[in-house]
């Protein structure tokens, strides 16, 4: 359906590099080899028909019709203004489009209530920031067994989940460090843990390595691929870098508030 051109510079050459494992896990994390990552539901199958989104007379996204099977990285690109963040938010439930509809697994989440798409979000998504967005007073271990104890998990077992996810990462011994002792790095490394500990069926990044130096931001991206792979989520992720998107297996492309360009850039999806 789509071709395969070239990759972006920068990036894995083909999907089978991708999905090693191991591949790109830091030095000291031996947790990483050794773990066998849970499976997600598989319900990661998101479907945008036709939606429009403004803000005031700003036209953000026009008849925009997109669909991301479950498993697939995807890259969302486009100049500033052009609408991509308002996107990932209509694709995260975050906004609602004023028309169209936004559909996961099946389930038009576009057409529940701010209270029942907030519960999906949090079941269902995670979510990786360009500033991370950990709480500075919690501990890593803390911050990754968040979604786990909103959800129920007894706070035993949210930790004892945490720090298995905080080990394959490699931060073992930084479980009890608070925001403000790790490095932009390191600090990635636990929101990306924090976005798949409850085993969401999509993860979402806004700008993953924004605020990081180029070899930071490789390792990040490495580390957020890899896992999502192996976990069996669905990625979409926003970047004006060509070669954070080269990360990706599909490439989203843009511009005046309309999908500009729609191709597979590393060898397809899995």
């Amino acid at each position: 359906m789509h071709e395969s051109p070239t990759p972006f510079p920068g990036g894995p050459t083909t999907s089978s590099q991708q999905g090693s494992p191991g591949y790109g896990a830091p030095q000291g994390g031996p947790g990483w080899q050794q773990a066998t990552m849970p499976p997600s539901s598989n319900g990661g199958h998101l479907l945008a028909r036709h939606i429009s989104k403004s803000y005031g007379a700003v036209r953000a996204l026009q008849d925009v019709t997109v669909e991301i099977p479950p498993g697939q990285s995807v890259a969302i690109m486009g100049p500033s203004g052009s609408g991509k963040t308002t996107l990932l938010h209509c694709l995260a439930g975050i906004l609602v489009p004023e028309f169209g509809t936004v559909e996961l697994g099946g389930v038009v989440h576009s057409a529940l209530s701010d209270r029942e798409r907030s519960k999906l979000r949090a079941r269902r998504f995670g979510f990786v920031f360009q500033d991370g967005q950990l709480l500075p007073e919690l501990s890593s271990r803390e911050n990754v067994a968040l979604p786990l104890l909103i959800g129920g998990t007894p706070r035993k077992s949210a930790l004892r989940e945490a720090d298995m996810w905080l080990a394959r990462l490699g931060l073992t011994g930084m479980e009890s460090r608070r925001p403000g002792e790790l490095s932009g790095g390191q600090a990635q490394r636990v929101a990306i843990a924090r976005a798949l500990v409850h085993r969401p069926d999509v993860v979402f990044a806004d700008e993953p390595t924004g605020a990081l130096d180029q070899a930071t931001g490789h390792e990040v991206m490495q580390l957020l691929t890899t896992t999502t792979q192996m976990a069996g989520s669905t990625l979409v992720l926003v970047s004006h870098d060509p070669q954070v998107a080269a990360w990706c297996q599909r490439l989203l492309e843009i511009r005046d508030a309309a999908i500009h360009d729609d191709r597979m850039i590393s060898g397809g999806a899995l």
